[in-house]
């Protein structure tokens, strides 16, 4: 099962350790293997599982250099399995993964005509290893393996210019998955220099430098998920909906509020909450709040975005103290979370994306009295990974 935060490295220090004995500085060259600085990862396909991948949406490639790093720990290599890939099926793009033959890195840059590559050396299963690609539009391509560079290629550096769906674990059309495990993905419309390879490679997002960051445009820790604590049912299995997992761009974490029209309740009187669809008029304004008291029925607004992660935050309550209410939020029409509510009004935050509906959904999920007082509603800003 894909999951983050699985504990194959610690956080600890990296490189030569240095230790004082009065006024003698010493070095402790023995040392283990280069580790990532992680408290988890994300596992793809490590445990067995099979098509399991991290989908961080649309990313395009411009007509300026790009960059993609990542730490990752092979369980089986497998010819072609990508570690990172934005490439379109059988066109153009940009993709890091294993080796062809042998086991080993390649990076792959394909122009629409041919594709060019950069292979390493032989590597190791159950080993962490920090693997970095250069597309430098001056004419080159690197590839760096621990921080050491390795089989650079001269390309033709203008005729990659495309958007297509960017995934970690496997490409954009499917096929040959990863299996292992993956963590601080980094992805810049730069050309890192080797100096800046070796300097990431040691760091988590919190860690990189104001030019580390200087056009990063999306970066995953890979080490935890949105996951509030929702009321568990068979449909839910306490994830934030019906999506099995999502992470954040750590890069871009802001979120812009969307605009919902008569969000505090307001407007309308009795069944009438304008401008809500009120399904068979189950729901009920009360100063400024809405009730209801019937199970599976639903006040529904279309103010989502297509393929866009959101945040719901919803204050409510129990209406009758004590009683069972459950309030569910739908995120499209299948796509949902819930929580137990209590007796006083409290903030309850719901995740989800949906890619082919706009509706948003406030659902009584039981048959006892839920309390509304409002509800807004955000839309992510950065690549949200969709972990499937």
């Amino acid at each position: 099962m894909i999951g983050l935060g699985s504990s194959i490295a610690k956080p600890g220090k990296i490189g030569k350790r240095i230790v004082r004995d009065g006024l003698a500085l010493k070095h402790d060259y023995n040392v283990g293997a280069v580790q990532p600085v992680s408290t988890g990862a994300a596992d793809i396909n490590a445990d067995g599982a099979a098509n399991e991948y991290i989908d961080v949406g649309t990313i395009a490639i411009s007509t300026g250099d790009v960059s993609v790093s990542a730490w990752v720990y092979v369980t089986t290599f497998t010819a072609y399995a990508p570690i990172f890939s934005n490439r379109e099926s059988g066109g153009s793009g940009l993709g890091i993964e294993l080796r062809t033959s042998g086991d080993g890195f390649e990076l792959n840059y394909d122009h629409g005509s041919s594709s060019i590559s950069s292979t390493s050396t032989a590597k190791n299963t159950n080993q962490w290893y920090h693997v970095c690609g250069v597309l430098d539009r001056s004419g080159n391509q690197y590839l760096y393996v621990d921080g050491v560079q390795t089989d650079p290629k001269s390309i033709n550096a203008t005729d990659v210019t495309h958007t297509t769906t960017a995934r970690i674990g496997t490409s954009g059309s499917g096929g040959t998955d990863f299996s292992g495990y993956v963590c601080n993905v980094g992805y810049w419309n730069a050309a890192l220099t080797q100096a800046q390879v070796k300097s990431i490679m040691h760091k988590d997002y919190a860690s990189l430098s104001a030019s580390e960051k200087t056009n990063l445009v999306s970066w995953w820790n890979l080490d935890s998920k949105i996951s509030e604590d929702y009321a568990a049912t068979s449909e839910d299995d306490d994830d934030p909906s019906t999506i099995s997992d999502l992470t954040l761009d750590n890069h871009d974490t802001t979120f812009t509020e969307v605009s919902v029209a008569n969000s505090d309740f307001t407007s309308g009187s009795g069944t009438t909450v304008t401008p809500w669809a009120n399904e068979n008029s189950q729901w009920t304004r009360v100063d400024d709040t809405v009730v209801s008291g019937t199970t599976s029925k639903l006040l529904q607004q279309d103010v989502l975005t297509i393929n866009i992660a959101h945040k719901v935050i919803v204050r409510a309550k129990n209406t009758t103290t004590d009683s069972a209410s459950v309030l569910r939020v739908y995120i499209g029409a299948n796509n949902y979370a819930e929580h137990n509510l209590t007796n006083n009004f409290a903030e309850y935050t719901f995740h989800g994306l949906q890619s082919d509906d706009q509706t948003l959904f406030l659902y009584n999920a039981s048959s006892t009295n839920v309390t509304v007082d409002w509800v807004k509603v955000y839309k992510y800003d950065g690549n949200v990974g969709i972990l499937l």
